[in-house]
């Protein structure tokens, strides 16, 4: 299982090494890592919820100060889990039916 060695990253911010890693350093190192993929070179288009597959990056709504954002974001893992990081615990693997009320949209990389 390839997202065993990307749990565990800490989460440092704007970090983008597997020393530490924001959400989108963490999902920018799998994409390049594992699926030979340089996002900020990449076109995505947006997939249906119901259609996610592994390699899939999902935009999520966090709690920040009290307040619902929507910045965050992850990356599909192959046992249907989203692979995310998060300030106080480091990075980590959560069951998509868990976190499926805090998807804002599912992008897929299209080459």
């Amino acid at each position: 299982m390839w997202w065993n060695k990307y749990i565990g990253i800490p989460y440092e911010f704007r970090g983008r090494t597997k020393d530490g890693a924001d959400c989108y350093g963490l999902v920018e190192i799998i994409q390049r890592e594992v699926f030979g993929v340089d996002l900020p070179n990449s076109h995505t288009i947006d997939v249906p919820l119901s259609e996610v597959r592994e390699g899939d990056m999902v935009r999520m709504t966090e709690l920040f100060g009290g307040r619902v954002l929507n910045r965050h974001c992850g990356i599909i893992t192959g046992d249907k889990h989203i692979l995310h990081t998060t300030e106080n615990v480091g990075s980590f693997n959560e069951p998509l039916r868990k976190a499926k009320h805090k998807i804002k949209g599912v992008y897929r990389v299209v080459t």
